[in-house]
């Protein structure tokens, strides 16, 4: 091919679609070759004369058969449907549904949301699933114009929240055994009624420690690559003592972690809670204006960092339990003031909605935050779900959630939303505790659609444009992004979708 070609327009329009898969075009014709550009000039030449496909989302010579104007006006059909034929009705395969979300974005071609949802442009892009190696790049190196359009700006910042309780500490060995980790509990998980999803399986990553430091490189690789922009760590802050600190601090400490990051106080005692005697405390709490003056200057440092996730230019602190507080009014201006006076500046104060819900203002905060399943009423359906005697918990209705979201009401203040993947704690209560069941990738991916929506609806200023996962790694609760055995990568698919979805009607 002549190095000094320029490539037309129509070329562009494919490229940028997505529709052509060179290494499906190359296994499919008698072309040899690893160039993309040389792939894909043989489609809009040769190929689709001789009734070739460009990839599995479109068919040629059903194309042409079923639009005689375009036979006989001898025009590229692929060129043909995406410059005029998916606005007239056209179908690109015999019996394409558009997809669900298609609904919600006017003046945007259904077979790119539908090939933006299966991601088939990025395994292209990445050489998954292949026997051949494509120079993909040769595309930018030979042409200095037009080039092929980035992936859509991110319009919606997702926050997983993060559990740190997977590293051995001296407290955790005392209460509940040497080497105690929350892998204790996930790895006695068992069905405890028929289609009961236990034990969740970690895949990839394992049962890791993360005081290994690749541990987290590798937590944060995945969640970039699939749009999760920021980890939410809780902290453990008892009157003075930190537990549970070290992966943050070494987070923290590793400036070459890219990742952003927001903090929440965990502020409730810990009790023997995962083993039902909820009244036997291990470690109290020890509120007064003394320890909130200790607590906010003990987190300043994650707020200065850079990497620190702000809100209108504020750093956001999380508190997963205000009504705790004596007075969280009080307890707010503390901090604001402590912040203005000590180098940190105006903040911005969330907090998670887990037992409380309504106005964040009635705790002086500016934020609540969604935490399903938290404060939402779901439909018990434990008659429904033929538990076994020995089950002493409550199974609950999961879709409920995303129905909800599909007409979410104003609430009337500065609220963030948030989505749960799944949600099951019974590891820890054995034959107790409460489950939800229902949930898959797909309608979580619907779930996150619909949140994204909602908040590019109520939020003008781009950095209020939140959602939060309830979590990335909560494995004892059966809520993770992590890639299990079961589900592989699908539910960090789901997140990279909406991105995806979300962006393209932006």
């Amino acid at each position: 091919m002549n190095m000094d070609w320029e490539i037309p327009e129509d070329y562009i329009e494919v490229v940028k679609s997505g529709v052509f898969d060179a290494r499906w075009y190359v296994n499919q014709s008698s072309l040899d070759s690893s160039d993309y550009l040389d792939a894909l000039e043989h489609f809009m030449e040769i190929g689709w004369k001789n009734g070739l496909d460009p990839s599995i989302h479109f068919n040629t010579n059903f194309y042409l058969e079923t639009n005689k104007d375009v036979y006989f006006a001898n025009v590229n059909p692929l060129v043909h449907y995406l410059k005029f034929g998916w606005a007239e009705g056209r179908l690109p395969t015999p019996g394409f549904a558009a997809p669900k979300q298609s609904n919600f974005i006017p003046n945007i071609n259904p077979l790119i949301v539908k090939i933006a949802l299966e991601i088939s442009f990025r395994t292209s892009a990445s050489g998954q699933n292949s026997s051949r190696s494509f120079n993909l790049p040769s595309l930018h190196e030979r042409a200095e114009k037009p080039e092929i359009s980035e992936p859509p700006i991110q319009p919606i910042r997702t926050v997983a929240f993060y559990l740190p309780q997977y590293h051995p500490i001296k407290e955790n060995d005392e209460w509940w055994g040497v080497n105690f980790t929350d892998w204790v509990n996930v790895r006695r998980g068992e069905p405890q009624f028929r289609g009961h999803y236990q034990p969740h399986i970690p895949a990839e990553l394992g049962y890791y420690d993360l005081t290994d430091s690749q541990v987290m490189k590798r937590q944060i690789d995945l969640a970039q690559n699939h749009g999760v922009n920021a980890f939410c760590f809780y902290v453990y802050w008892f009157g003075g003592k930190r537990l549970l600190e070290k992966p943050v601090d070494l987070f923290v400490s590793n400036p070459e972690l890219k990742q952003d990051f927001v903090v929440c106080w965990a502020n409730e005692n810990w009790t023997r809670a995962w083993d039902g005697s909820e009244s036997s405390v291990l470690i109290s709490q020890n509120h007064s204006d003394a320890d909130d003056i200790d607590f906010i200057e003990n987190m300043a440092p994650y707020l200065r960092d850079p990497r620190y996730m702000r809100v209108k230019g504020h750093p956001l602190l999380l508190v997963y339990r205000p009504g705790l507080l004596p007075d969280p009014i009080a307890t707010a201006n503390r901090w604001r003031q402590w912040c203005r006076s000590n180098g940190v500046g105006e903040i911005a104060l969330g907090y998670v909605q887990s037992f409380h819900d309504g106005d964040p203002s009635n705790f002086g905060f500016d934020y609540a935050i969604e935490f399903p399943p938290g404060t939402i009423k779901l439909p018990n359906i434990t008659d429904r779900a033929r538990v076994d005697e020995q089950h002493k918990g409550n199974v609950y209705d999961w879709t409920a959630l995303v129905k909800r979201s599909e007409e979410y009401s104003n609430p009337g203040y500065s609220l963030f939303r948030g989505a749960c993947p799944s949600w099951d704690n019974s590891v820890r209560r054995p034959f107790g505790g409460e489950v939800l069941v229902g949930s898959t990738p797909d309608l979580f991916r619907q779930w996150l659609i619909n949140a994204g929506y909602d908040t590019v609806a109520r939020f003008s200023d781009p950095s209020e444009r939140i959602v939060f996962i309830n979590a990335w790694n909560e494995w004892a609760e059966g809520c993770h992004l992590e890639p299990d055995e079961k589900y592989g990568y699908q539910w960090l698919h789901a997140v990279r979708d909406m991105q995806t979805i979300i962006g393209l009607s932006s």
